[in-house]
Parts: structure tokens; sequence; C-alpha cells
């Protein structure tokens, strides 16, 4: 049951994040004129980045023991993105669950037009925790998180990339893990 609830948790979240294109040509005029007719289209499109990345992932939410899970996240822009995430955590010698909606902020290093290298993200939403490894929705511990990341992403083509990165914050002290996704 808590499986079914996971699942319409996050779907609600990944379609919650509109997506839109952006089609803005450059123009220029042969002869000086502004007459339209005259126009040539110099680049037939900016394109914008819109991506999709399931993760794994460990995190310290506490001083003694590791939680491992995974997620996945979506995202839109370039150079500087927006985006939720969605993570499950499970730690095994307190039998604790843990549930993570985070909203993204992401800012790459390289400048507005980057879509690949090292990266900052901000992120922070609601952490549901549970015991038994059994999240119940509405859930009766939870916290607000708040946290920042460092990690680069490596292009392959124009589709393909992978994302290692670290992470701090609160309440997980610590955590670093691994994504894998696609551009669209």
């Amino acid at each position: 049951m808590a499986g079914k609830k996971l699942i319409l948790v996050t779907a609600m979240l990944l379609c919650a994040l509109p997506v839109f294109s952006q089609f803005e040509p450059e123009i220029e005029f042969d002869d000086g004129s502004d007459d339209m007719a005259d126009a040539v289209i110099v680049s037939a499109a900016r394109t914008e980045d819109f991506w999709i990345s399931p993760c794994t992932e460990l995190a310290m939410y506490s001083s003694t023991s590791i939680a491992y899970g995974g997620g996945a996240a979506i995202g839109y822009g370039r150079g500087f993105s927006i985006g939720v995430r969605a993570a499950y955590f499970v730690e095994n010698e307190y039998q604790i669950a843990t549930l993570e909606l985070s909203f993204l902020l992401r800012f790459y290093l390289q400048g507005r037009d980057s879509l690949s290298g090292p990266f900052l993200q901000l992120m922070g939403g609601p952490v549901i925790f549970a015991r038994d490894s059994e999240i119940n929705v509405p859930s009766e511990y939870g916290v607000f998180s708040a946290g920042l990341s460092f990690g680069w992403r490596f292009l392959f083509g124009k589709t393909w990339f992978v994302e290692p990165a670290l992470r701090g914050g609160f309440p997980y002290i610590a955590g670093a893990g691994v994504s894998a996704g696609m551009r669209l």
C-alpha cells in the first residue's frame, strides 16, 4: 500500500512541472529594409533544456548510519534550471524510511548557456520519515529540508548524461550519489 502512495505522490510531482519550448529566430535583413519579405532567418531556434534523470544515492540522516535509496528528478532550463525531485531512502539499523520531495534551483558554473560541466544546486522541500519502512500520507513525522549540492554533468552526445554529486544540508548531514539521464 505504501508503494502505491509513493508512486502516486511522485506522479503528481512530475506532472506539476510545466514544460515550455521557445522559438526565437534571429533575423537579418538583406538590404537594410524592415520588410519581412526580405528577411533571412539566421538560426532556426534557440533550444532550451528539459531533462529527466533517475538517481541512486547514499545519505547520512544520522551520524551513526547511512541510508540508501533512489529517485528521479526532472528539470527545465539552460545555464539555470528549475525542477523537482523525489527520492526514497531506507536505513536498516533503525528501520526508518525517508521520502524526500524537493524543489531544485541549479546554476551551471560555466555560464548561462551551459548544458554540462560543474553546477551548484539548491534543494528544499518536505521530508517524511516513517518507522518500519512504511510511509503513510499524512505522516506523523516530517520536517522541511534545505541543502546545497555540487555536481558535474558529463554529456554524452547531445542527449545522454551522467551526474555525480555531493550534498550537505538539513535534516541530512551529507550525501553522495550519481544520476544518469537524458535531455529532451
